[in-house]
């Protein structure tokens, strides 16, 4: 039932950097699948740059600004009664329906040095049905908060279809790379590296 809404959405981004104009979504997962609406502000506000303090110092305040409007945006689009609302709000938003996913895995993404300069925390690699119609095969995560609340839920509706990969270090206060993990033996199906019929 497309009204039916989990109360704890995350945010993703598909693309990873500190500066980039990317496109970003607010996930919603719902019983007919998630549910991802455009939170991107106009290209237009984002402004180029070629670099240099000056260009940074802009570049900063423009973020700012930006990330309150977006900010607002989200919380216009958490308060709307229902997704099919949400999902009229672009025609770029989509729906992949979780019995489409084939595989599905959370990891760290980078090296520590420059996850921090980017503020990207981990990268979530998905693989599903008719994934060229939207493009989307990795989403990245920018706050310890959106990953906290994708986990649980991405764990419980995809169960062996996905891979966490990272855990909460408690003493570093922030997502590391699981140490022990193990890995397919070789020669069995990963649907996260190899090709599949659609």
């Amino acid at each position: 039932m497309i009204d039916s809404v989990n109360p704890r959405p995350f945010n993703v981004s598909t693309r990873a950097g500190f500066a980039d104009p990317d496109s970003r979504f607010r996930v919603y997962p719902a019983p007919g699948g998630l549910f991802f609406i455009v939170v991107s502000l106009d290209s237009k506000t984002t402004m180029q740059l070629a670099g240099g303090l000056i260009g940074m110092m802009i570049a900063k305040m423009l973020e700012n600004r930006n990330n309150t409007k977006r900010e607002q945006y989200i919380m216009d689009l958490d308060s709307m009664a229902t997704l099919k609302d949400r999902m009229e709000t672009n025609r770029y938003n989509f729906r992949i329906p979780y019995d489409d996913i084939l595989g599905s895995r959370i990891e760290k993404f980078g090296i520590d040095l420059l996850a921090s300069s980017s503020r990207t925390k981990a990268r979530w690699t998905l693989r599903y049905r008719d994934e060229g119609k939207t493009k989307l095969r990795y989403a990245f995560f920018t706050s310890n908060h959106d990953i906290a609340a994708a986990l649980p839920i991405v764990e419980s509706t995809l169960g062996d279809r996905h891979q966490t990969l990272i855990e909460w270090n408690e003493t570093k206060k922030k997502y590391v790379k699981i140490r022990k993990y193990k890995k397919p033996e070789l020669g069995t199906f990963d649907p996260l590296v190899d090709d599949v019929e659609p």
